[in-house]
């Protein structure tokens, strides 16, 4: 039998040869963050998720500014998701990428239109597509509050 290799693998971001390289990341992007209305924990929220590549996210996320931060950061995530992470649909995103509709379904609520439209527009969704994603969506986050 082979030995074990998973060690050895170094997955998508995850090019840190020790934790003070981590930090360091989290420092940088804190700043940019800053400059973009961001908040100061969401440069340590995207180094923990993402690793090196968080630094794809803000340079998309300072290149996409709509005035609205919180909305441009999750579009910024959902962008990456489709680009680099083959997500399809919303649900995708929202659940298997970003985990908002487990671990921060208020701030799925406030940005799920922003991101229907965003996944409609990059696969060039009818009115009906967008109606019955944003159905999943919404059926998926009822079945997640709702304690019967």
């Amino acid at each position: 039998m082979k030995s074990c290799t998973t060690d050895k693998m170094i997955l998508p971001g995850g090019d840190f040869t020790e934790y003070s390289e981590v930090k360091k990341l989290e420092a940088e992007l804190a700043g940019k963050l800053g400059t973009l209305n961001q908040r100061g924990n969401e440069a340590t929220n995207l180094v923990h998720l993402y690793g090196t590549q968080s630094k794809t996210i803000v340079d998309y996320l300072e290149q996409h500014q709509t005035g609205e931060p919180e909305q441009d950061l999750v579009l910024a995530k959902a962008w990456f998701a489709v680009q680099h992470e083959m997500a399809i649909t919303p649900l995708d995103f929202i659940n298997r990428r970003s985990g908002l509709l487990y671990f921060n379904h208020p701030k799925m609520i406030r940005n799920l239109q922003a991101v229907i439209a965003y996944f409609a527009s990059e696969f060039n969704w009818s009115n009906e597509e967008k109606t019955k994603q944003t159905q999943i969506a919404e059926q998926a986050l009822a079945e997640v509050i709702r304690f019967e």
